[in-house]
């Protein structure tokens, strides 16, 4: 299994990021914040830098983890989330498409719109099967997460979603920690790993009601361990606000998994 992090768990300053993986040897980064920025929010010429200086130090990227419809269905956010996107849903995606072949990666985290009672699942796997194809021949892969502000926020949903609506590029992202005091059910976490090759890791404890550091919660990552499969990405994302809860974090996934 391929260890990864989103970079501004660590620094939002890319060079110390870098520092950090040639000491703890590890050779994938998730860019998200960078410099106060989202990354959907970063000039053209920002993020080629951004590519070159990562290239020099054989570091890759794993993901981009975009705010890519983190935002009401029918609205472009102006400040949500602490990123703003200006355009269309097309032209952000078009956008990150770009990123993500300068920096070498072929995987964009997206989301599945704000919590809406109004929400149509339907309509929604029927825009992403739109997006599915207009990226087909791009190589690229949209992984969609399990987020609790969006319709799509269990791994429950997760499983409903991908059982019944059947995509070639985009697949489930996988966020155990996100389920905060939500039973997980092994039989739908073992289906939805079937076709996942990509997770966010971090723990969270029910009884103080807060993430933690990896190991002091009550999160079941033996078992995720155990069905994830080999060439899988775990990357780390502690939501602490804490570096050394992530410095915790990353040696104790480096024990999990021996390396």
């Amino acid at each position: 299994m391929k260890i990864s992090f989103i970079n501004d768990e660590y620094s939002e300053d890319v060079h110390r990021c870098i520092d950090f993986c040639r000491a703890k040897d590890i050779r994938y980064i998730e860019l998200r914040k960078i410099d106060g920025k989202n990354i959907a929010n970063l000039e053209k010429q920002q993020i080629e830098e951004i590519a070159e200086v990562l290239r020099k130090n054989d570091i890759q990227v794993s993901s981009i983890a975009s705010p890519f419809l983190k935002w009401d269905n029918d609205r472009i956010p102006a400040d949500d989330f602490k990123f703003k996107i200006f355009g269309t849903n097309k032209e952000c995606l078009d956008s990150l498409i770009e990123y993500a072949n300068i920096l070498g990666t072929s995987n964009i985290r997206i989301f599945s719109f704000l919590k809406n009672v109004f929400f149509n699942v339907k309509f929604f796997a029927g825009y992403l099967h739109k997006l599915d194809d207009y990226i087909e021949k791009k190589h690229i892969n949209l992984l969609l997460e399990n987020e609790p502000v969006c319709n799509i926020a269990t791994i429950y949903d997760l499983y409903t979603f991908f059982r019944i609506y059947k995509f070639n590029n985009v697949f489930p992202l996988i966020d155990i920690g996100n389920c905060r005091q939500n039973v997980v059910s092994k039989q739908e976490l073992d289906v939805v790993a079937q076709s996942c090759f990509y997770y966010h890791i971090k723990d969270y404890s029910k009884k103080s009601n807060t993430y933690v550091a990896l190991g002091d919660g009550d999160m079941d990552f033996d078992y995720l361990l155990n069905i994830a499969k080999n060439d899988s990405f775990l990357s780390l994302e502690t939501h602490t606000g804490n570096q050394k809860d992530f410095i915790k974090s990353v040696q104790i996934l480096k024990d999990m998994l021996n390396v």
